[in-house]
């Protein structure tokens, strides 16, 4: 159902980000990024929430702890209810300020850029609110809940764009005032959801000191491991548009959607393994935990190659098949295929991260984290003020991203039963001499011819030769035999239902 759901989301995600382009300009989709990147800040914020609702829910549900459950949930309200009063405040104080005396605004689009901050302003109360509701289906494992409210969403933003042709307005205030709306509207189906079919998802009076002080914790901590993640993606907005202007923004704003896209395959499959491992672990069953992690870094890598590959060997293609060729320039190609990269080098980060937040002690693991991650931006801007070109930016946090991973694979070892060698031996080496051979045969056998079919003719060839090698240097007999395992199974069990 998550798969489903993701190619569903990524047809339309690309479809409505070829439309916005083309009736925004690559001026207001800039503008648009850059306001989108000052709310994003408090993405910080959430991501912490996120991470903390789903751990401390998930570990009360190994237990089978459902009274205590119920009472981490309604703390979860009462918390974010204070959250986002605090949000709104600072957004508006800090927000008002960078667009006033910072940002680089094209004449004559400052009223707009006011309407869209506030409108993004709500949708920030409105993400924070629904955090318990979404997590409470996570930790169920309601996949297909998830999947179609997900869905729904894609669609109500589909008819957003629909809505721009015929509305007589400004279209950039427009658009963001509807997805506002889509938004809101699609998450409160998660909210009935849970308070009519999920166990101990309803509000009760609350105000547990003893967790508020566990969950403020974690989150206070995962603010920080958080705040780098955020910090480097909605920071660099304001720093291209700083020293480049909103063309750059514009080719970062379709480099992210990219991202969007690519990262949903791996965090798919994460998003349904991250509470099988904090349950596993609640119930000191490490072994278990141990072979969850090596198996899901495995497979995970090997769909984000398939996926990743043809991506970067064919992306100058890709964009132009999606967005037109007169909407693309080199800028865009380039950031698409180094987002595309970082997320690859990424990947290895989830497991490892969902075990260290599983103990519930991540104190040491943020800070030397977002220590390492936190020099993106001032590395960023010195490499700037030197008159680097902006791809530069891509190429620094991909490098720390991979500083960082190897601190990773030590708390890793000290968790659980594995070396620091044999983590590289089960689950690096594996990914290694399957992704390098793949990306350097495809970028060679790539077609350059614009012919439309040729264009398919090589993404398919690129994809038959990185699985190719995922199947014959990447996966180990005993994972083939499981894999042979799983589709005979779905065979049978289509053949029956037929």
């Amino acid at each position: 159902m998550l798969y489903f759901r993701m190619i569903v989301v990524a047809i339309v995600s690309f479809y409505t980000t070829r439309i916005t382009l083309q009736l925004l300009g690559v001026e207001d989709f800039g503008i648009r990024n850059v306001i989108s990147g000052i709310i994003g800040f408090l993405g910080i914020i959430t991501t912490a929430m996120i991470n903390a609702s789903q751990r401390f829910m998930a570990f009360d549900l190994g237990k089978k702890d459902y009274n205590q459950f119920n009472r981490t949930f309604s703390t979860l309200i009462n918390m974010f209810s204070i959250i986002s009063i605090i949000g709104v405040l600072f957004l508006e104080i800090t927000g008002s300020i960078l667009i006033k005396y910072y940002l680089v605004i094209p004449e004559g689009r400052m009223d707009a850029v006011w309407w869209i901050f506030h409108f993004s302003v709500i949708g920030f109360v409105v993400s924070t609110m629904v955090i318990p509701f979404t997590s409470a289906v996570i930790t169920f494992e309601k996949m297909d809940i998830f999947a179609y409210v997900s869905l729904l969403d894609s669609f109500l933003k589909l008819a957003v764009v629909y809505l721009l042709y015929i509305i007589p307005f400004d279209k950039l205030i427009t658009v963001v005032f509807l997805t506002t709306i889509a938004h809101a509207v699609s998450n409160s189906i998660y909210i009935i959801y849970c308070i009519n079919k999920l166990q101990g998802c309803r509000y009760v009076k609350c105000w547990d000191k003893i967790l508020l002080r566990k969950l403020s914790s974690f989150i206070g901590w995962n603010f920080f491991g958080s705040a780098t993640s955020v910090f480097n993606v909605q920071g660099l907005s304001i720093v291209l548009n700083i020293f480049f202007g909103p063309i750059v923004n514009a080719a970062k704003a379709i480099a992210d959607v990219v991202n969007s896209f690519v990262s949903q395959v791996v965090s798919n499959f994460f998003l349904a393994v991250s509470p099988q491992i904090v349950k596993t672990y609640a119930n000191e069953e490490k072994d278990y935990t141990l072979r969850i992690v090596i198996y899901s870094s495995k497979f995970a890598l090997f769909l984000i190659a398939l996926i990743a590959i043809p991506l970067i060997n064919n992306m100058e293609t890709i964009l132009n098949l999606w967005l037109g060729k007169e909407q693309v320039n080199a800028s865009m190609v380039l950031f698409s295929q180094w987002t595309v990269i970082l997320v690859i080098a990424q990947t290895f980060e989830y497991p490892i991260t969902q075990v260290v937040r599983a103990t519930g002690d991540i104190k040491e693991y943020q800070i030397v984290n977002g220590a390492m991650l936190l020099l993106f931006i001032p590395l960023c801007y010195v490499s700037f003020k030197l008159e680097q070109p902006a791809i530069v930016s891509m190429v620094v946090l991909t490098a720390l991203t991979l500083v960082s991973l190897q601190y990773r694979i030590i708390k890793l070892s000290k968790l659980l039963d594995i070396s620091f060698l044999g983590y590289y031996r089960k689950v690096m080496l594996p990914a290694i001499v399957t992704i390098v051979p793949s990306a350097l045969i495809s970028s060679y056998l790539t077609i350059a011819d614009d012919a439309i079919h040729m264009q398919i003719l090589s993404i398919f060839l690129s994809l038959i030769i990185t699985l190719f090698f995922v199947i014959s240097v990447g996966m180990n007999n005993v994972e083939k035999k499981m894999a042979i395992s799983f589709f005979k199974r779905r065979h049978t069990d289509n053949n029956n239902i037929k």
